[in-house]
């Protein structure tokens, strides 16, 4: 139905994904750290080379790195930015591998935590901006208007039938009837509706419908031409 996403696009909206939430992530396990007493040497966005960064007064080096495919958070006592331990490293304060063990798991666990969170204010920013659909109120199936070359209209839909059901499941709902449609194009359907009390089975071929969007995509969508 759909064209594929151009490549270049696919590699943007991998990398403008990935760094955010692999930074946020790690952020997760450095604010553990802080929080039992763990040093954090080094705190980069993007692996490699470092381009730009700053020490803070606690000692970390935060850095800007040239491969923006995440980031990482570097303890005290690590022998790389992967955790493994130095073990010619001396016991030092403040070394992750010498910190308790539910302390240790409870810093690994927080990267996780930290995107579970993520995910939940993602979720609850959409539902304030857009809502949800109100179904409570009337939500009638009844046609209304038929549009122009409407596949309901040929089909033999007539003005002020209610459509009850497609392919025998019951439809309750707009949004339930544009599920059994949109994705659907060319597909044979079996109608059912209700015309001045009498329940009536109406065969109907789903039309396709060619629109772009901005950028340039293809997209085929189902559709009956009711409302």
């Amino acid at each position: 139905m759909f064209e594929s996403v151009p490549l270049w696009m696919m590699i943007v909206g991998f990398l403008a994904m990935l760094g955010p939430l692999v930074t946020l992530h790690e952020l997760g396990h450095y604010f553990a750290g802080r929080l039992f007493g763990v040093q954090a040497d080094a705190f980069s966005v993007g692996f490699g080379k470092e381009l730009l960064g700053y020490t803070d007064r606690r000692g970390t080096r935060w850095k800007l790195s040239l491969l923006p495919l995440g980031g990482y958070v570097q303890f005290r006592g690590d022998m790389n930015p992967a955790s493994l331990p130095n073990p010619d490293a001396p016991v030092v304060p403040g070394a992750f591998q010498h910190a308790k063990l539910w302390h240790k798991a409870l810093i690994v666990a927080a990267g996780p935590v930290m995107n579970l969170l993520i995910a939940v204010l993602v979720f609850a920013a959409f539902a304030l901006a857009y809502g949800k659909i109100d179904d409570s109120g009337d939500n009638s199936l009844t046609i209304a208007q038929f549009a122009p070359q409407s596949a309901g209209a040929a089909a033999g839909l007539e003005i002020g039938d209610t459509i009850t059901a497609i392919d025998g499941e019951a439809v309750a709902s707009h949004a339930e009837l544009v599920e059994h449609v949109v994705l659907y194009p060319g597909k044979s359907v079996q109608l059912g509706v209700e015309r001045g009390g009498q329940a009536l089975t109406v065969p109907l071929t789903i039309a396709e419908s060619v629109e772009h969007d901005r950028f340039g995509n293809e997209m085929r969508a189902g559709r009956i031409g009711v409302a």
